[in-house]
C-alpha cells in the first residue's frame, strides 16, 4: 500500500489527534497534512525540537529525549491536548522521538521511539536502524509513524508496538469518570509513587499497620501537578510489582487536599521529606494558601504518620524538622528507635536510568 493511500485510511477514520514528533519524522506530518481530509485527522502537530520545548510541551525536565519513556510521555501529552480541543471518545496521542545520524558526536544506536495514546490502549515500541544517511533515516521515520497512526485510527497494524490495553477502572480513572480505582475506602493511605516499590516501602507499611491497628492501603496518584499522567504500560507494571499484602488504589489527586477530599478521615503515611514540603508555602502560591489547605485537612479529620529518613548522613525525624503549627498538630512521629530504612526509591530509579541511557 502507498503512503497515499494508508493516509485516506487514515484521514477516513473517526479518530482526531494530535502529533508530537522531536528529534526525525517530521516528515510523516507533511504527509499527512499534503493529503485532502488532514482536518479530519489533525487538531494539532508539534515538533519539540530543543530541549526546552521538549521540558515546556510535557511540563518537567526531561533528562533523555530519545528514549520509549519520553515518547509514552510525549504520547500522553498529546492525548491530554486532544481531550482539550476535542470532545468524544475518538481521540488519540500519538509520539516519535529519534535520535538519527548526525554531524556531532552522539553515544548509542541510531533509533525512532514511537508511541500513542487512547481512551482505551497505550502502545510504545522502538526501532533501530543501520548506520546510514539522514535521508533515508528519515524516510524509514515517515513510514514508521504513519502505520503508528493507522494502527491507533484503527485501520492498521503497527508491527513495532507492544500494547497495554487499560483495564475498566484505569480508563475511568483517566477520562475523569472516577476518583479511584478501589470500591473501598481506607481508614490508613500510604501516597508515593513506588517507582519502584522497595523494601523501605512494606516496612513503613508494615509498622503503619501494626501503630494504626488498621489496613494500609498504597496510593498511586495518576495525575501530577507538573507532568502528564502516567499511561495504562505504568498502570499495569506498577499493579505487578511484589506490594506484600497491601491493598493499591490510583487516584486523581495529585495533591494531599484532593486526596483528603476523596478519603476524609484518613490517616496519610508519609515520609519526613514529604510532610516538610507540604509545609512550605511555594506549593500553594503563599502562606495563606497554605494555610487555608492546612485547615480543610483538618477540617476533614486528616492525619498524617511521620516517618524519618537518612538526609546528608543524618537520619531525620519529625522534631528536627521546622513544619507549620497548622502542620504539626494532624502529625504524630515515628521514632527512630521504631522504623528506620536509608533505601531510596530516587537512587534505585537514577541507577535504572543511568543504564538506559547508556545503551
Amino acid at each position: 500500500m502507498s503512503d497515499s493511500e494508508l493516509i485516506q485510511r487514515i484521514h477516513a477514520s473517526p479518530v482526531q489527534a494530535v502529533f508530537v514528533v522531536a528529534g526525525g519524522g517530521a516528515s510523516a506530518l507533511a504527509a499527512l497534512l499534503g493529503e485532502p481530509g488532514a482536518s479530519r485527522t489533525v487538531l494539532d502537530a508539534r515538533i519539540p525540537y530543543s530541549g526546552a520545548a521538549m521540558d515546556e510541551f510535557l511540563g518537567n525536565h526531561v533528562e533523555s529525549a530519545a528514549n520509549e519513556a519520553t515518547a509514552r510521555a510525549l504520547a500522553m501529552a498529546a492525548f491530554q491536548r486532544a481531550r482539550a480541543l476535542a470532545d468524544g471518545p475518538a481521540l488519540a496521542g500519538i509520539a516519535a522521538t529519534a535520535a538519527l545520524a548526525t554531524d556531532r558526536s552522539r553515544r548509542g544506536t541510531d533509533r525512532i521511539h514511537l508511541a500513542y495514546q487512547t481512551a482505551t490502549t497505550t502502545a510504545a515500541g522502538t526501532v533501530t536502524f543501520e548506520r546510514g544517511t539522514r535521508s533515508v533515516q528519515e524516510a524509514h521515520c515517515r513510514a514508521l509513524i504513519l502505520d503508528v497512526t493507522a494502527d491507533a485510527m484503527g485501520c492498521g497494524s503497527a508491527a513495532a508496538l507492544d500494547r497495554t490495553a487499560a483495564r475498566r477502572e484505569w480508563r475511568e480513572l483517566l477520562t475523569g469518570d472516577r476518583q479511584q480505582t478501589l470500591e473501598t475506602r481506607p481508614s490508613v493511605l500510604f501516597p508515593g509513587s513506588f517507582n519502584p516499590m522497595h523494601e523501605g516501602h512494606l516496612a513503613m507499611a508494615a509498622v503503619a499497620q501494626t501503630l494504626t491497628d488498621q489496613a494500609v492501603t498504597l496510593e498511586i496518584s495518576a495525575f501530577n501537578v507538573d507532568k502528564p499522567p502516567i499511561d495504562y504500560i505504568e498502570f499495569r507494571r506498577r499493579s505487578e510489582q511484589d506490594r506484600g499484602p497491601y491493598a493499591l488504589t490510583f487516584t486523581n489527586a495529585p495533591t494531599f487536599v484532593e486526596k483528603a477530599r476523596i478519603f476524609p478521615g484518613v490517616t496519610f503515611v508519609v515520609g519526613i521529606d514529604t510532610i516538610t514540603r507540604i509545609g512550605e508555602p511555594r506549593y500553594y502560591g503563599g502562606p495563606e494558601e497554605r494555610d487555608a489547605a492546612l485547615d480543610e485537612l483538618a477540617e476533614l479529620e486528616c492525619r498524617f504518620l511521620v516517618f524519618g529518613r537518612s538526609a546528608e548522613g543524618l537520619f531525620q525525624t519529625l522534631g528536627d524538622v521546622g513544619i507549620p503549627d497548622r502542620l504539626a498538630a494532624l502529625c504524630d512521629s515515628v521514632p527512630e528507635a521504631t522504623f528506620r530504612s536509608d533505601v531510596s526509591s530516587t537512587a534505585l530509579r537514577a541507577a535504572a536510568d543511568s543504564q538506559e541511557n547508556s545503551k
